[in-house]
C-alpha cells in the first residue's frame, strides 16, 4: 500500500490534516493522538521496554534511546498491501524517512508569523503553550522544513485552506 508521511514543524496543521482525512475514511495515523511515537532504543531501534509515562530518566537512558516511530511498525503497514493509501501525521526525531520506507514525504510549509499565532490560539495541542516549547518551536521551523525538502517531500502551503491541503495531499498520494 502507498505509505504518505505528512509532517512539518509546530502548528503546520499535521493533526487538522490528519483528521480530515479519517473523516474521509482513509487509514491515519497521528503520532500525537495514537501511541505511536515511542522511545527507541538506539541499538535496536524498537520501543524501550522498561519505559514508563512520566517516569524520570538519568542521562545514560536518554543518550541510549531517542524519541521515535518504530520501524517494524511502519514496514509493517507498508507490506500489508491494502490498495488504499495509508498517511502518518506527525514529526518525530526518528521517523525513518532517510529510509525509503514512505512512497512520499509531504511537508506542510507555513511562515513564522502564521505559527505563532496557531500556536497561541490552538486548543488541539498544548505543545507551544511552555515558554521553552514555543522557543523551540520558533527556532526549528525552517531547519524541520529545510530538512525534509533536502530529503525530497513535496511541500504543501500550510496556510491554504484545509480542504485545498487535503485535496493536494490526496493529488500526490494517489
Amino acid at each position: 500500500m502507498p505509505l504518505t508521511y505528512i509532517t512539518g514543524p509546530t502548528a503546520s496543521g499535521k493533526s487538522t490534516v490528519c483528521e480530515k482525512l479519517q473523516n474521509l475514511d482513509y487509514e491515519t495515523y497521528d503520532t500525537d493522538k495514537d501511541g505511536i511515537r515511542h522511545w527507541l532504543d538506539d541499538k535496536t531501534g524498537e520501543p524501550a521496554e522498561d519505559f514508563k509515562r512520566g517516569e524520570a530518566k538519568d542521562k545514560l537512558w536518554m543518550n541510549q534511546h531517542k524519541l521515535g516511530l518504530p520501524k517494524s511498525w511502519l514496514e509493517k503497514l507498508k507490506s500489508e498491501g491494502a490498495d488504499k493509501p495509508v498517511f502518518i501525521c506527525g514529526t518525530s526525531p526518528i521517523d525513518h524517512t532517510e529510509s525509503g520506507i514512505y512512497d512520499k514525504i509531504i511537508v506542510l510549509n507555513i511562515d513564522e508569523v502564521t505559527q505563532i499565532k496557531r500556536i497561541k490560539t490552538r486548543t488541539n495541542n498544548q505543545y507551544g503553550k511552555e515558554k521553552r516549547q514555543f522557543d523551540n518551536a520558533i527556532k526549528w521551523r525552517q531547519a524541520t522544513i529545510d530538512r525534509y525538502k533536502q530529503l525530497g517531500a513535496y511541500e504543501i502551503d500550510g496556510n491554504q485552506p484545509i480542504n485545498e491541503i487535503v485535496n493536494e495531499i490526496l493529488t500526490l498520494a494517489s
